[in-house]
């Protein structure tokens, strides 16, 4: 079977497992911003079917990572930028951030609260889990500079596509403008590809 792209999600759609979650629906289920957003909103009901469904839920490290990343981020753009102007966007800037970093860590519980949310859904008996498989590690990583080239890909985004094919039966992403390109007909994987 091909690898099949399903736009969206509506409360009590079927999921196939194991299902590897990617780090942008991580950050939208567990972090969020200070108002809620349909991303958020989304990732919650998906998460909730995952659930509710029994389905194995997916990490992997690189996810955590991304993950802690966007969440660094958020808490710059919320403890240290300082808008020019009233409409102005946050532009994330490295340098200021590692100036600032322990300002920033002021507020690392909000990075342990990534893997908390995760660790507390599996103590209530979530199928939670870490991958890859150690043995299986040399081979997904030979995999990800070939799926950079076949599907225009950046190296995290074909880590976590060499992971959901190695692991899993569906890739939540709300990546969709990357994920959507990628097709390959001789794997058996469904992408799911949430709206922002």
């Amino acid at each position: 079977m091909p690898i099949v792209h399903k736009l969206g999600h509506q409360i009590g759609d079927s999921i196939d497992s194991p299902a590897y979650v990617d780090a942008n629906f991580l950050v939208y289920y567990v972090v969020g911003a200070q108002r809620v957003t349909n991303a958020q909103i989304l990732a919650r009901n998906v998460m909730g079917d995952l659930l509710a469904q029994r389905v194995t839920v997916l990490v992997s490290l690189i996810t955590i990572e991304e993950a802690w990343w966007a969440t660094i981020q958020e808490l710059y753009c919320r403890h240290i930028w300082r808008p020019s102007s009233p409409n102005a966007q946050c532009k994330f800037e490295r340098g200021k951030a590692e100036r600032n970093w322990n300002r920033l860590m002021q507020h690392k519980d909000e990075l342990k609260k990534i893997v908390g949310d995760l660790q507390e859904l599996r103590n209530a008996g979530a199928d939670i889990r870490f991958v890859p498989e150690v043995a299986k590690s040399f081979e997904v990583c030979q995999d990800v500079p070939d799926r950079m080239q076949s599907h225009s890909l950046f190296s995290a985004d074909a880590l976590h596509l060499s992971l959901a094919l190695s692991h899993a039966r569906t890739l939540i992403t709300f990546d969709v403008n990357d994920f959507q390109r990628v097709l390959d007909p001789s794997k058996d994987l469904t992408i799911m590809l949430l709206p922002s």
